[in-house]
């Protein structure tokens, strides 16, 4: 975002006005108040803490926990369609020395999108859900945050890292939003971001389903030996197919889309 100012919000003192029973709003302010079609407040964060002491941060469309043992250790900045989430001591230790913006110490960070453009642009990212009118993904870095000339704080760093999983799986959406326009899709984008059910293809008949699992190989921009299922998908505007059918890796698909794409199959062979 032009112009954006982003709020660090210390969970050192995170923890001591959680002890208070305080609350902190971890959202960013802008000199630019246009935020496009973003919807307003989607980062702005109140805390507490959970029955196990842990730190539940509470943003506008979903939550997430945060192990008690991070307090101290995590740092988080917010903008309008992102949270990011910093090893204070990495990030200290990295940006002294060089003598610029603060730097290094990324562990991850939770973004909103209204397209599928991220998959161009980002190449780490897990899709974690639906928001009301897009979706959630966590962005990670691609290279070496951790400060390397220090072992104890490169093993605090390994530490927290070690961690990320767990508190990603600790995102929970407070309602089922529609997610990205689902105008021009089939089943996408709920194919990339849950599992699927039955009632999910009650009224697609087979032929249909094959087009649902051919979507799923189409937003990664696989191409289509068929001219009839290429000529669709081109017909997309998001679709930008230009992986050869052979060179194309399953790989680059998240676990939901994986699973699905099994339950399709068998649901297309009960249709037929």
């Amino acid at each position: 975002m032009k112009n954006q100012m982003r709020k660090l919000v210390s969970l050192t003192l995170l923890a001591t006005c959680l002890t208070a029973g305080l609350a902190i709003s971890a959202a960013a302010t802008s000199e630019d108040s246009s935020s496009g079609s973003i919807p307003d407040g989607l980062f702005t964060c109140t805390t507490s803490r959970d029955e196990n002491n842990n730190i539940l941060l509470d943003f506008k469309e979903f939550q997430l926990t945060l192990p008690d043992s991070w307090a101290g250790k995590c740092q988080v900045s917010t903008s309008a369609d992102h949270a990011a989430f910093y090893h204070i001591a990495s990030r200290e230790a990295w940006t002294k020395p060089l003598d610029i913006e603060p730097h290094g110490g990324s562990l991850f960070s939770i973004c909103y999108a209204e397209n599928f453009d991220f998959i161009d642009s980002d190449p780490s990212y897990e899709i974690l859900g639906n928001g009301e009118n897009g979706c959630y993904y966590a962005s990670f870095p691609t290279d070496m945050q951790g400060y390397t000339d220090d072992a104890d704080i490169l093993a605090e760093f390994q530490e927290l890292s070690g961690d990320v999983d767990k508190v990603l799986e600790s995102v929970t959406f407070k309602k089922e939003g529609a997610g990205v326009s689902s105008s021009e899709y089939i089943l996408l984008p709920d194919s990339s971001t849950r599992l699927l059910t039955e009632a999910d293809v009650a009224n697609l008949d087979a032929d249909q389903i094959q087009m649902a699992i051919n979507e799923i190989y189409a937003v990664h921009h696989r191409k289509f030996a068929m001219k009839e299922v290429q000529d669709y998908f081109n017909s997309k505007s998001w679709y930008n197919g230009y992986i050869e059918p052979n060179d194309f890796d399953v790989s680059v698909m998240n676990s939901y889309e994986s699973q699905n794409i099994g339950l399709l199959v068998k649901w297309m062979e009960a249709k037929k």
